[in-house]
């Protein structure tokens, strides 16, 4: 299970990869068809929270097409059914201690009082879930999320970049594998655009042989 507390403003994580970073199995791959002002396809594993607000997709030269949202409708910098949930990077998960110790944050020694903003889970059999929150601080109620799919957005076009582009997005949570006898690594990528921001928290079960007795 990932626990995210901070993010700014996208992820992409493999499973099962070699000691050199190498191979592994993706939680997510996704696709952007542009149609315009190109027709081409553009294919991704990163997951992508920003750019649902109108002037968040004001900014072509970037390229933020979002591909994850809440079950219900919801989603980050915009006002649906009622609902208005923050950007995801103004959201702010609850692990520090409001103190700092040489010039670093201090995180919560009691970890029962975390509270991420997203949870990451893959399951036993290697299905990928995601929840998410949309308190300021994090923690519960947490809503199922689901990747967007026969979506099609259009960034506008501004100073810097004149031409908009419209894009249909799919994407779709992939079946990883686990071991279970080896080392399960995990790796976590970010594309750079802008600042970049991430704090989160890797948790895991092992299993094991129990005899007969027990």
């Amino acid at each position: 299970m990932l626990d995210i507390f901070e993010i700014d403003n996208s992820f992409s994580l493999r499973v099962g990869v070699s000691s050199t970073g190498n191979g592994g199995n993706h939680i997510y791959s996704g696709t952007y068809v542009e149609t315009s002002p190109n027709s081409t396809t553009v294919t991704t594993n990163e997951i992508q929270f920003q750019g649902w607000a109108d002037n968040l997709r004001d900014v072509v030269s970037t390229g933020l097409f979002p591909n994850i949202e809440f079950k219900n409708g919801w989603r980050w910098g915009a006002t649906i059914h009622n609902q208005f949930v923050p950007n995801i990077f103004s959201l702010k998960g609850r692990h520090k201690a409001n103190t700092v110790a040489n010039g670093a944050d201090v995180l919560l020694t009691d970890k029962s009082e975390w509270k991420p903003i997203i949870r990451v889970i893959i399951n036993k059999d290697g299905s990928v879930e995601m929840l998410g929150s949309i308190n300021a601080y994090g923690g519960p109620p947490y809503y199922p999320l689901k990747t967007t799919n026969n979506v099609t957005l259009t960034l506008s076009h501004n100073s810097a970049s004149p031409t908009s582009r419209t894009r249909k997005i799919n994407g779709s949570f992939n079946k990883v594998t686990w071991s279970r006898t080896g080392v399960n690594r995990v790796m976590l990528d970010q594309t750079k655009i802008g600042s970049t921001l991430f704090y989160g928290k890797f948790t895991g079960l092992k299993t094991i042989a129990c005899s007969g007795n027990q």
